[in-house]
């Protein structure tokens, strides 16, 4: 946590993004002081908002979003090398945190890398294990299935969004393989040492960490698109009740009055 406060007064400084006075960790929130308000950064994996909200400018920290890998996938589709979209394929599995969480994360990154919504869900959940399968449709006819799982015997995260668009194909993983790659491998004699691609600025701060000072101050340069993030947030929350009822009534179900796709 320290570091997190460190870094964030350092290059809010270093770049004139906000004049921080006060940064706090409660409730497994960052609530950043500063001229523009009192900003309460919590996690968007939560079942619903922090209470206290009439006290801070509250934020869902979609801090994965800046991920490079995400950003690039992005960037393809945007820049047009692949066009119109029909399918989407994603995995993830890990060994720690709630099938809750992983589909808020894995919803975020759908909509966050096609730029669409997603209005139709039909799911088939092992809440005793922690698994569980979904088929999403979107506003644009995009159709993704989604596979997760929380497994205490997973060594390594196991992650992979695929993109089936008319054009072409575009994975941000290695062709069949899901285990997260390396910029940098160093190979010894009886061990083997990797380095992450992170900024120089964030060198030695952890992963994940360092992807939340980066969207933390995204958010502190330009205030505007809160409002935005707070419905992107209220909408998951609605995805994911769907979600549950869909397990429960073995039918897919459609959001804001819509009919399933």
């Amino acid at each position: 946590m320290k570091e997190i406060a460190e870094k964030l007064l350092e290059l809010a400084a270093k770049y004139k993004i906000a004049q921080i006075k006060s940064i706090d960790f409660k409730h497994d929130s960052v609530i950043v002081g500063c001229e523009k308000g009192l900003y309460r950064f919590f996690q968007a994996e939560a079942r619903g908002k922090p209470v206290e909200a009439e006290r801070y400018l509250d934020v869902p920290l979609f801090y994965w979003r800046s991920k490079r890998r995400y950003l690039e996938l992005r960037s393809v589709l945007h820049k047009g090398i692949v066009k119109r979209p029909a399918g989407m394929r994603i995995k993830h599995f890990c060994a720690g945190g709630s099938l809750a969480a992983l589909c808020v994360r894995q919803m975020d990154l759908l909509e966050f890398i096609l730029q669409d919504e997603i209005t139709t869900v039909f799911s088939s959940l092992d809440l005793k294990n922690q698994y569980g399968n979904m088929l999403l449709s979107t506003a644009n006819g995009v159709k993704a299935s989604v596979e997760l799982g929380v497994l205490p015997n997973v060594a390594e995260s196991i992650e992979l969004h695929e993109i089936i668009c008319e054009t072409g194909v575009v994975s941000d993983q290695v062709v069949d393989t899901q285990v997260e790659h390396y910029p940098i491998y160093v190979f010894g004699k009886d061990k083997r040492e990797v380095y992450q691609d992170l900024d120089y600025e964030l060198y030695g701060i952890e992963i994940d960490d360092g992807e939340r000072i980066r969207y933390i101050l995204a958010v502190l340069a330009d205030s505007s698109q809160i409002g935005i993030l707070q419905r992107q947030h209220a909408h998951y929350l609605k995805l994911r009740q769907a979600i549950d009822e869909s397990n429960s009534l073995v039918a897919p179900l459609a959001l804001y009055g819509g009919k399933p796709r």
